[in-house]
């Protein structure tokens, strides 16, 4: 017993050398919360919506911008607005001064699902020269056409640009700046313009956009909500109720990045009521570049007045 006492004092000695194990407080998670999305009534409006800080961080005029460049040194690429419906034709020129006109264009839209080799002007790095529809103002009158081409020097994109019915090129050169997903030029304006936020700033944007039904064969503006193409991604449950959804039922395998997985269809017009009626019953889950997991779902498209364009969503973190 008395051999025993040394190595019972040395196992007190070496306990007593360990700090005292403390419990982690959980991250909080709060409470649902709520926010209104003013896009307008002709919903002229663009929003970017960050869920952590619950706030609008950026917005702006669809009439602002034209053209966006990828700020991504891999994947380099050009897209659209098309929340005024634009679209683009390839043409055989390579030179923008020439003159050209419409006549025979196959004109495209970029597809609603953010992939680089969905744009209509997939084929900028050929060097050919695009016809672009500027779309349409918030008076629904058409803005007219342009002729562009695009090149990318090292960490720069240049543009060159005229009116359809001109030899004047102008040109522009964008500075590349990887904490943004794009860099954004308006032809209307002659001018790189500060549209989004930095990539990992905002979860939601929130626009119209061209979807294409295609059993239809039919292209069709829509109010909708796309995801930042910047490590974010979501997916629509089908199975929960928005009460039941939380972190232990996150179904990793279900997440997509495809832009618009949750998309338009959170609501429909109908014709009975003349007014557009919100799908309260379907949720949504979204994990941010930061890793956290939202829960959320849209609860109403009118404002007090009663006028269309102020889709209000709730969301929780969980």
């Amino acid at each position: 017993m008395k051999q025993a006492l040394p190595f019972i004092s040395m196992i007190l000695l070496f306990s007593s050398c360990f700090m005292e194990e403390e419990p982690v407080e959980p991250f909080p998670r709060g409470d649902s919360q709520e926010n209104l999305l003013k896009l307008g009534e002709n919903y002229e409006q663009q929003l970017y919506l960050d869920l952590g800080a619950n706030t609008v961080v950026k917005a702006n005029s669809r009439l602002d911008w034209d053209l966006a460049f990828s700020c991504s040194a891999e994947t380099p690429y050009v897209t659209l607005n098309s929340g005024r419906n634009m679209k683009a034709a390839e043409t055989d020129a390579k030179d923008v001064g020439q003159l050209l006109d419409t006549a025979g264009s196959l004109f495209k839209w970029d597809w609603s699902n953010g992939q680089p080799d969905s744009t209509a002007m997939r084929h900028w790095d050929s060097g050919i020269v695009y016809l672009v529809d500027l779309g349409l103002d918030n008076d629904f009158e058409h803005l007219g056409f342009v002729k562009v081409r695009v090149e990318k020097i090292d960490d720069r994109w240049k543009l060159y640009y005229a009116t359809l019915g001109s030899t004047e090129v102008k040109q522009a050169n964008l500075s590349i700046d990887e904490t943004y997903n794009h860099v954004h030029f308006s032809i209307l304006n002659d001018e790189k313009v500060s549209i989004e936020p930095p990539k990992k700033d905002y979860d939601l944007w929130f626009t119209q956009y061209v979807f294409y039904f295609e059993e239809e064969e039919f292209p069709y503006l829509v109010l909708g909500t796309l995801i930042n193409p910047f490590e974010t991604e979501a997916y629509r449950e089908y199975d929960l109720t928005y009460e039941e959804i939380s972190g232990d039922v996150v179904k990793e395998s279900s997440f997509e990045i495809t832009a618009d997985v949750i998309g338009y269809d959170w609501k429909y017009f109908s014709f009975g009521e003349g007014t557009y009626v919100v799908l309260d019953d379907q949720s949504y889950v979204l994990r941010d570049s930061e890793g956290f997991i939202y829960k959320f779902k849209f609860t109403g498209f009118y404002n007090s007045s009663g006028d269309k364009g102020y889709p209000t969503i709730s969301f929780e973190k969980i």
